[in-house]
This record gives structure tokens, C-alpha cells and sequence, in this order.
């Protein structure tokens, strides 16, 4: 039988690989660019966490795509932009 940090590693995995297909299907809402590996999520409403903090806390995937219904698509450069008046 697996140990619970075996299986918990393996359901992280998976939760991992389906964000990044999720995110492959996405494009910046600002200038278009669709490389999934500098996508980021911003808020435009009641953040409760961040989307990175949630993958690495091992949250469900139905948890992080409720939280990602709350933002758009950014790539960094416009993220940054977005918050330099922050």
C-alpha cells in the first residue's frame, strides 16, 4: 500500500498537470500572448488566495477554478503594469 505522501504527491501531480493544460488553452486578456508559462492570474474579485499559494498548499482543482472564475488572464509584463500604480 502507497503511504499518504506518496499518494499526496501523486494527487498533487495531477492537480499540476491539469492546471497547465487549463493554462495552455488561455492568452493574455491584454496583449494576446498565449505562452502558458508566464500566465498569471489577476483579481478583479474577492481574492481569497492566490492561485500559485493554492497549487502549493495542495487545494482541489475544483477550489483553485473557482478562484480563477474571479480573474483574467495576464501575462507578467501586463500584470506588472496593471499593479505599477500599486
Amino acid at each position: 500500500m502507497p503511504s499518504r505522501a506518496a499518494y499526496e504527491r501523486k494527487r498533487r501531480s495531477k492537480i499540476q498537470t491539469a492546471f497547465t493544460a487549463y493554462k495552455k488553452t488561455l492568452a493574455c486578456f491584454h496583449c494576446g500572448l498565449k505562452d502558458h508559462r508566464v500566465l498569471d492570474f489577476h483579481h478583479e474579485q474577492d481574492k481569497e488566495q492566490g492561485i500559485a499559494a493554492m497549487l502549493k498548499n495542495g487545494c482541489n482543482l475544483e477550489a483553485i477554478m473557482k478562484e480563477i472564475a474571479k480573474c483574467i488572464p495576464l501575462c507578467s509584463n501586463c500584470h506588472r503594469i496593471v499593479h505599477w500604480k500599486d
